[in-house]
């Protein structure tokens, strides 16, 4: 690497949760084959607007991070979020156990 490159973990860490998302994306999509088709195209497209801002804001927290910019927010945002997700999985797993 050159004296004026950087290397930057956190552009890469989002093209490595980009990568690791693609399969959950094909998941995320399947439910529209359930619905008639103007709520599968209406399911499809706000699908598809949500991962935009999703990646508009993997977008964001790359530059952010790169301009040495660390938003306070971010950690507290990051430990809530893995929280809920947490706490949700485990009602799905307690309500629908043994996935009759």
């Amino acid at each position: 690497m050159g004296a004026d490159q950087t290397h930057d973990h956190a552009r890469l860490g989002s093209r490595i949760a980009d990568g690791a998302l693609a399969p959950s994306n094909l998941a995320g999509v399947l439910p529209a084959l359930a619905f008639e088709v103007t709520p599968a195209i209406l399911y499809l497209v706000t699908y598809l607007a949500l991962y935009r801002v999703d990646v508009g804001f993997r977008y964001w927290l790359g530059h952010s991070r790169r301009r040495g910019d660390d938003p306070g927010w971010l950690s507290e945002g990051r430990s809530a979020t893995a929280g809920v997700a947490l706490v949700v999985g485990t009602i799905w797993v307690i309500e629908y156990w043994p996935f009759t």
